[in-house]
């Protein structure tokens, strides 16, 4: 077949008067091409059909399809692989063939016989006030040491805009913390959000959908409602699988340092708004336009904020332990075998007498798989002022700096139970990490440590909102603690 360039020339040439030989000799073509573009009379354009090509398989294809079909009725754990199919033929036909031409062979027929529609797509369409949410890992370095985190992403996809906020879990606390951070920034609440089947809400199990208690509260509380897609279907929510590896390539690279997962968190939401000013990758339009459209669609913030925790009441045990997921929290002593309140947060725990509901302390939230234990040395300085004889094995000696442990080590039993003394009364009012900042900066100047010094240094530490040694020199001016004492009424 010539081009259409030259049947053009060739129809041209008879119609001005020229012969089929003439035409032939000037177009470079044969006189029998000539007669047949000129007897031709539809040009239209004509779909090609690839034609199948034979193959050494084209004589094993009818066994396969009889294996495959007879699999239908066998164990689904019993059914031929592509390997075994491969192996059989070789072995009981003498078949010479590739694997990878049994591989295409198989595939055509499953396709033919019965379409995976796993493999087929739906376009969906997302309205305003609609959101997908889902986690994705991350590392980070956290005053200092390297962790995995989960970062949580609600993302419009009417817009395409997304915000995230970082966590050390994936459990409930966390996902409604964060969602209730990125409402309350937003200023509003999607009707609609869609979650992954994975996330610690909830799941849905063929048509039935279980949300935990605190998920069912929390979207109670807001008024929206939750959908959940089918297991292993991220095409269900591709637009928040896009935006998950968006955040981790431009918000987490380089490895993100910092102290305070609350305040960076703040800037986290700062930073993900500030890509709103961009072309929407579909529709073309603004998408800060567009996220405008979300937000009037969306509900008004509730007048009441939702208290983002998780109440359980179980037994200390003797030495005022709490077990939670494989972590020992170390309350109080005095909590010993009794009922505890835990009021599980997503980055701290409440614990609470659960005959009285007063408050004991609040420790920090440990996640990860590893049992693990988190120390509250400071809860141990009661009983450790009654049994003194304990300071060497205790939490409260561990969580000294080595000169300050040194120095206590070194004083007499009587002076060091009078300091154990002070040192609670202090870290009651102050808390016991001040108190221990105080004496470590106290020891790094004076070589000594007095109470009358210490109690001035924590209260200018806890003042200045730092838990950094601060040098103290013995010529500072004293009047400030002599009118602390006078104020109390002490002579």
């Amino acid at each position: 077949m010539i081009d259409m360039e030259r049947i053009s020339r060739i129809r041209s040439l008879h119609r001005k008067g020229e012969s089929v030989a003439a035409i032939a000799r000037a177009m470079g073509v044969s006189e029998p091409t000539v007669r047949k573009y000129l007897r031709m009379e539809d040009f239209s354009p004509t779909m090609k059909v690839r034609k199948k090509r034979s193959s050494k398989l084209d004589a094993y294809e009818p066994i396969v399809r009889q294996w495959l079909e007879e699999d239908k009725n066998a164990y689904r754990k019993q059914r031929h692989t592509i390997t075994r199919i491969h192996q059989r033929l070789r072995e009981e036909c003498g078949a010479e063939i590739s694997y990878s031409s049994v591989c295409n062979l198989v595939h055509a027929i499953k396709d033919e016989v019965d379409p995976d529609p796993r493999s087929q797509y739906l376009h969906l369409v997302w309205y305003p006030g609609e959101a997908q949410i889902d986690f994705g890992e991350a590392d980070c370095c956290i005053k200092g040491s390297l962790v995995r985190m989960h970062y949580l992403v609600v993302v419009y996809p009417f817009s395409n805009i997304g915000f995230t906020q970082i966590f050390y879990g994936e459990t409930a606390e966390c996902v409604c913390q964060g969602l209730k951070d990125i409402f309350e920034y937003v200023g509003g609440v999607p009707k609609r959000c869609v979650f992954d089947n994975a996330t610690g809400v909830g799941c849905r199990i063929c048509d039935v959908t279980r949300l935990t208690d605190l998920f069912g509260r929390f979207c109670i509380h807001y008024g929206f409602d939750a959908d959940f897609c089918n297991p292993y279907s991220g095409n269900e929510k591709g637009c928040v699988e896009n935006k998950v590896a968006t955040f981790r390539s431009n918000l987490l690279v380089s490895v993100p340092k910092f102290d305070s997962i609350v305040d960076y968190n703040g800037e986290l939401l700062e930073r993900s708004y500030r890509a709103r000013d961009r072309q929407h990758y579909k529709k073309k339009e603004n998408c800060q336009a567009l996220f405008e459209e979300d937000c009037v669609s969306s509900s008004e913030l509730p007048r009441t904020p939702f208290d983002v925790v998780r109440f359980e009441t179980r037994r200390a045990d003797k030495y005022g332990r709490l077990h939670i997921n494989g972590c020992a929290y170390s309350i109080n002593p005095s909590a010993a075998r009794k009922m505890v309140t835990f009021g599980a947060r997503a980055h701290t725990i409440d614990f609470f007498d659960a005959q009285t509901a007063k408050k004991i302390t609040t420790m920090p939230r440990a996640y990860g798989d590893r049992v693990t234990e988190v120390t509250n040395p400071g809860a141990q300085l009661e009983l450790l002022v009654k049994k003194p004889g304990g300071w060497k094995n205790s939490e409260v000696r561990n969580a000294m700096s080595d000169p300050v442990r040194d120095w206590i080590d070194g004083i007499d039993s009587k002076r060091r139970k009078r300091l154990l003394m002070w040192m609670n009364d202090l870290s009651q009012e102050i808390g016991f990490d001040v108190v221990a900042a105080a004496m470590d900066g106290l020891m790094a100047s004076a070589k000594t440590i007095e109470h009358a010094e210490v109690e001035i240094l924590a209260r200018r530490m806890r003042e200045s909102g730092t838990l950094e040694p601060i040098e103290m020199s013995f010529d500072d001016d004293l009047s400030e603690f002599d009118d602390f004492v006078f104020s109390q009424g002490v002579s």
